[in-house]
């Protein structure tokens, strides 16, 4: 037997089911880009730019040795184990604005590491927080992150709207099923 008011119950719990589930993608997002995305909106409002010297760069390849001597000595065989996952830390060392000297460990690809001409490396730092800092060239690469953020915010914002109606229009309806 068909229950108008069951099936009116179950639409509603259906629509707030479905804006559920799309608010964990939301949260997930957020979760994900939240750190390096405030990182970016934090460097490009308040950053400063200053150019540091670079102290030392230490490679981590995570290459696969061969125990053979011709693949040691083959350029091609080093480039095939290569992989995404290479990594080099970047020590520098910089003079901040007020006068002191900062010194930045950044871990990045080597392809990203660029330097001027004269050989230093430009940091982005937070002048009231000077651990939080970004190589100025790479900014771009976490500028993905502080987008990637602001529209997992801005559908939040949205599932949360839209989440208000069918919530109090089932908790009415749960109510009135009280006296039924």
């Amino acid at each position: 037997m068909f229950n108008p008011k069951e099936a009116a119950e179950d639409r509603y719990a259906q629509h707030l089911a479905i804006l559920s589930i799309a608010a964990a993608a939301v949260l997930i997002s957020i979760l994900v880009h939240f750190h390096t995305g405030l990182k970016y909106w934090l460097l490009d409002g308040f950053g400063e730019t200053v150019s540091g010297t670079i102290l030392s760069i230490s490679e981590d390849t995570g290459k696969i040795e061969d125990s053979t001597a011709q693949s040691e000595q083959s350029a091609e065989n080093g480039k095939a184990h290569t992989g995404p996952w290479d990594s080099a830390t970047v020590v520098v060392e910089a003079e901040l604005t007020n006068s002191t000297t900062q010194v930045f460990s950044f871990t990045m690809k080597p392809q990203d590491i660029h330097r001027e001409h004269t050989g230093e490396l430009l940091v982005t730092y937070l002048p009231f927080n000077p651990q939080i800092a970004y190589t100025y060239r790479n900014m771009d690469k976490i500028a993905v992150d502080g987008k990637a953020l602001l529209w997992s915010l801005f559908a939040g914002l949205i599932i949360a709207v839209l989440a208000v109606r069918p919530l109090l229009k089932w908790a009415r309806l749960r109510k009135r099923l009280r006296r039924y």
